[in-house]
């Protein structure tokens, strides 16, 4: 039985790790998005994050714990940030302008909020 401070949807796990600090839990469901909590807070960091059609076979850390390697039974390795920077940096590069204060409370509410997009 799964942790309810820990909930995935009802597809079950397939991958699950720890970030080299220990400050997050990486879980990946079988249909191949991941799922960040914060271990301290037991909160979910965000929803989930597609990243692969299918279950996911390994999560692997690397840069000190700021990229995440995946890989996936849809023959795919993927490497996403773990730093809010990058995050912000990507939206902005979406967005094509600033974000307001809600939207950053909403994409990157870990982090005080500051003009990003300049």
């Amino acid at each position: 039985m799964l942790d309810p401070a820990f909930p995935l949807e009802d597809t079950g796990s397939v991958a699950v790790s720890f970030t080299p600090d220990g400050r997050f839990l990486v879980a990946a469901d079988s249909v191949g998005r991941l799922h960040l909590w914060d271990v301290r807070t037991r909160r979910p960091l965000g929803g989930p994050v597609p990243l692969h059609n299918g279950p996911v076979l390994d999560i692997a850390f690397r840069d000190g714990g700021t990229r995440m390697l995946t890989a996936g039974t849809d023959g795919t390795v993927r490497e996403t940030s773990l730093d809010p920077g990058d995050a912000v940096r990507e939206i902005c590069d979406r967005a094509g302008e600033g974000l307001t204060e809600a939207e950053w409370r909403r994409y990157v509410p870990d982090v005080p909020y500051r003009p990003a997009c300049r």
